[in-house]
């Protein structure tokens, strides 16, 4: 049940992690960078444990990874515009954008969201 909810905001943090490498982001992470990175990573792993113990997974408890990795999309979108000149990343937000939509269709289109 995880994959099917993470695929796409995983995929667009791939996107954007690998533009900014491309792009050349070489800022050191600030210590409130730092902070809201380990906040978001104990969440996640607090998260993930839980539901581990729980012993069942089903699509709607999947869905409280969602807002951590946006989180990290955020972070990460940050440091790809801070990477490039104005405007030069139009591709790679339009990507984000697409995927984010497709996502959006995708479990709009659905028959039903909980199984």
């Amino acid at each position: 049940m995880l994959v099917a909810v993470i695929v796409a905001p995983v995929l667009m943090l791939g996107v954007t992690v690998a533009a900014a490498r491309i792009a050349g982001d070489r800022s050191r992470p600030t210590d409130r960078e730092r902070a809201t990175a380990r906040a978001i990573a104990v969440y996640l792993l607090v998260d993930v444990l839980f539901f581990a113990f729980m012993g069942f997974y089903r699509t709607r408890l999947a869905w409280t990874i969602v807002p951590a990795l946006l989180l990290i999309l955020g972070r990460e979108i940050g440091r790809f515009e801070r990477a490039v000149p104005a405007g030069a990343g139009l591709a790679v937000k339009m990507g984000v954008v697409g995927i984010a939509l497709g996502y959006s269709a995708y479990w709009f289109a659905r028959a039903g969201p909980y199984f």
